[in-house]
């Protein structure tokens, strides 16, 4: 990973072995249930309105994570 202060520039988690994905997704979920890890969901779409979230993103008022919904 290549980082600065603020946001990640790139990741490469495909290139890490498949135990290594699992304890980082183990991990991550540890830290959702012992409340250390926190996300910004500013809105949610579904599936079928991806064309609208792209829409929405590319108005530059996202002030945090875009999530689309699969039913």
């Amino acid at each position: 990973m290549l980082w600065n202060s603020t946001q990640v520039k790139f990741a490469a988690t495909g290139m890490k072995k498949t135990k290594d994905l699992k304890r980082l997704l183990n991990d991550l979920v540890r830290f959702f249930s012992e409340h250390k890890l926190h996300t910004n969901i500013d809105c949610t779409y579904g599936l079928l309105e991806i064309a609208k979230a792209h829409q929405y993103l590319e108005t530059g008022r996202k002030v945090g994570n875009v999530v689309i919904i699969n039913p």
